[in-house]
């Protein structure tokens, strides 16, 4: 069955949104970790920085705190006392070298290992594993699951077993929901955003977490809601008809 599927680079569509919101009026930090939010009386009013660049700390003041760290959700809500059901849920890669397709192959049943081949320049992405750690910085790269994934990709297209290796990884989904999943697959891949005024009693700070590339644009859009309501903003949100930057305009706007 052919599908109005598509592939996208993760990285230039990054720089894309980083780029077009610069443009409108973002400060973009990179290399700067939180280490801590700033409380007071129940409410967060900034965020203790360390600049990974310098080796310098600081504070960063602010009216509000949007915490959309992702898999780290849950860690950085617990700086201010609140909490985020967040369950990390790794899943291993290969990239193979050779473009072995021109669109996405996918088996069709219940999401399981190695069922899709996605083609990226000029490799073939095989995906994915997936299991669930309590640490989101705990993740592995098994190399049974390495060799699972040559398996069941090579199942799909057979010359991928034999394909040299690129790289393997292990990238994880910040999959909303408590403990105790067995694999991650049983959890749901919504988004929610979390107003932790109504949650936590902790005010001026909301969690946007969950979610998938292919969903962040509403997502972004749920919790600029939110914060507009708590700030008092009465505007409509206006990125589903903007067209965003091309990825080489962060680079450009960086040297100027």
């Amino acid at each position: 069955m052919r599908v109005p599927d598509a592939t996208v680079d993760p990285m230039r569509l990054i720089l894309r949104f980083l780029a077009t919101a610069r443009h409108n009026g973002a400060d973009i930090r990179p290399f700067m970790e939180v280490i801590g939010l700033l409380v007071h009386d129940g409410r967060v009013s900034g965020a203790a920085l360390r600049d990974h660049v310098t080796g310098k700390t600081g504070e960063f003041h602010a009216d509000l705190v949007v915490n959309a760290a992702g898999l780290w959700s849950g860690k950085v809500a617990a700086m201010a006392r609140a909490s985020v059901p967040i369950q990390p849920s790794p899943g291993v890669l290969l990239a193979l070298r050779g473009r072995f397709c021109n669109m996405v192959i996918n088996r069709m049943h219940k999401s399981g290992d190695g069922d899709i081949v996605v083609p990226q320049r000029g490799l073939s992405i095989v995906g994915t594993t997936s299991w669930v750690v309590e640490d989101p910085d705990d993740l592995s790269v098994p190399e049974d699951h390495v060799e699972r994934m040559y398996a069941e990709g090579s199942r799909l297209i057979p010359a991928l077993r034999h394909a040299e290796r690129r790289a393997a990884w292990s990238a994880a989904r910040p999959l909303v929901g408590s403990g105790g999943a067995a694999t991650g697959r049983e959890l749901s891949r919504t988004f929610q955003t979390f107003d932790h005024a109504e949650r936590d009693g902790v005010e001026r700070f909301v969690t946007i977490t969950g979610g998938k590339s292919t969903t962040l644009r509403g997502m972004a859009e749920l919790c600029a809601d939110v914060v507009c309501r708590k700030l008092g903003i009465d505007e409509p949100c206006r990125t589903r008809n903007t067209v965003l930057l091309p990825h080489t305009a962060y680079y450009s706007a960086a040297a100027a």
